[in-house]
Parts: structure tokens; sequence; C-alpha cells
């Protein structure tokens, strides 16, 4: 009788074991999920110094002023000079925060357009489904340079993105 429960506390301790062996597992699979993002992000944080920063058109310009207009509740009609409100919404808190519009417009679209995939791939974690949360960073990651930059750009489509998630 003392030899089997020996063997069950044995037994035991390797199930044990195995369990803290997975979770160690698990826990270095979300630190370099962790450690990928962060490196995408900083590459979207270079495309917006070395290009959304400093590259304006003539719709960003109306943008600034529709954001100016939306902070001071000043709704013109339903598309603010053809234009939807788009980001410019998101970026009415920047705009209260004295953060200028050539910035606040481009990081309220970045995070229109990046908040999907992080909700998703945080959803995957929390759910530990590692490869799906891979894919996912994976897909976003994989997108062109042209891709990148046009998601940087303020544009009323990038709302879209969350709104497919959703």
């Amino acid at each position: 009788m003392c030899e089997s429960s020996a063997f069950v506390i044995i037994k035991g301790r390797g199930f044990l074991l195995e369990i803290l062996m997975k979770d160690k597992q698990i826990k270095i699979e979300k630190t370099i999920f962790y450690m990928l993002l962060l490196l995408v992000m900083v590459y979207r944080g270079v495309i917006l110094f070395k290009y959304s920063f400093y590259y304006v058109d003539d719709d960003q310009a109306l943008m600034w002023y529709g954001t100016v207009s939306f902070a001071h509740f000043d709704f013109h009609e339903p598309c603010f000079f053809g234009q939807s409100y788009g980001s410019m919404m998101l970026a009415v808190p920047f705009y209260f925060l004295h953060i200028p519009l050539k910035v606040a417009l481009p990081v309220s679209t970045l995070i229109f357009t990046t908040l999907p995939f992080l909700y998703l791939g945080i959803k995957s974690l929390e759910n530990n489904r590692m490869v799906a949360a891979y894919i996912i960073l994976f897909v976003y990651a994989a997108m062109s340079y042209g891709w990148d930059v046009l998601t940087s750009i303020p544009r009323a489509f990038v709302g879209g993105f969350i709104f497919g998630v959703i």
C-alpha cells in the first residue's frame, strides 16, 4: 500500500511539473508576442515620424479645420465639406491637450487602424490561442509599405476597420 501511494505522489508531482512547464511555455510565448508587437508598433511610429507628420494634402487641412469645429460642437452637416468625420472624433482629445493637429490626426488614424489587430491579438492571448495571436500579428506586420502609409494618413475610411471587427 505504501508503494502504491508513493507512486501516486510521484505521478502527481510529474503532473504538477507538467502544468508548471506548460504555464512557463505560455508565458514565454506571450512575452515573445508582446516583444514582436512592440517591434511592429515602433515600425508604425517610424512611419508616422518620417512620413505622416511631414506630408500634408488639402484633405488633411480640411480635416484639421473639421477637428477644431468638432471640438467646439460646430457641426456643419452630416459630412464636413465632403468628408465624413472619421478620425476627427478621436483627434479632439489630442486637440484639447494642445497637441498639434498635424500630429493628432495621424496618431488618431493609427489608433483606428491598429485597434482591431490589437484587440483580436490580445483576445487570442487571453484565450491561450497562441497560433491565432501570432497569425493576427503576422497579418498586421506583413502588410505592404504602401498600406502602412495609406493607413497612417488621416482619412475617413479607416474607421471601417474597427466596425469590421465588432
